[in-house]
């Protein structure tokens, strides 16, 4: 992504992931820590790009099982 495009892209809050993908707010910093939700932290606070969080839930769209993990993060032994 080029600078340009970042400057014009939202950022969210914690707070405001969970109300677009209707996940309480510690599932969105569990999430985040696990790194299954792309985000940055600055000091306290998290914040993650729109784009990011609707790509996530595109993968969990397509992911044929249903599970939490999108298709490409998933992990088979």
């Amino acid at each position: 992504m080029k600078d340009s495009e970042i400057r014009n892209e939202p950022v969210l809050t914690a707070k405001e992931v969970g109300k677009l993908i209707r996940i309480p707010l510690s599932s969105v910093y569990n999430l985040a820590k696990k790194g299954k939700l792309r985000g940055v932290r600055l000091g306290k606070h998290w914040r993650f790009l729109e784009s990011e969080i609707r790509g996530y839930l595109r993968g969990l769209i397509g992911a044929p099982d249903g599970t939490a993990e999108p298709r490409e993060r998933r992990h088979h032994p």
